[in-house]
């Protein structure tokens, strides 16, 4: 498996894996949730991330983009929120190793003062 980290850079063709993937976990129980399509994710995608410090990280391995989370920094100067966190296989290393760079990449942003 692969962690890439991701920022908006006007190029949404990087992203089109994830926007497919969060189309298809959502349709999944418990949620349900038919109505998102691939173009309506790639604009939350892009909303998202032209936030303040916005970063989304994202996990492949051959078969293709197995996993994502993403966040932005809040109005909280010293927080990150994050957004969204899913994989395609409901494994929880890979979702804890995802959360992990994320916080890493927080705090580097934003590091701890004594």
């Amino acid at each position: 498996m692969h962690i890439k980290k991701l920022i908006w850079n006007g190029h949404p063709e990087k992203f089109l894996g994830i926007a497919e993937l969060y189309c298809e976990i959502w349709k999944e129980p418990p949620w349900n949730e038919n109505f998102w399509t691939v173009e309506r994710v790639m604009q939350d995608i892009q909303k998202e991330l032209t936030r303040p410090n916005a970063v989304l990280f994202s996990a492949t391995n051959d078969q293709g983009v197995v996993g994502f989370t993403w966040g932005y920094e809040t109005t909280l100067s010293d927080l990150h929120r994050i957004s969204e966190v899913s994989v395609s296989e409901w494994k929880k290393t890979i979702g804890n190793k995802r959360t992990s760079y994320f916080c890493r990449y927080s705090n580097f942003i934003h590091p701890k003062t004594p």
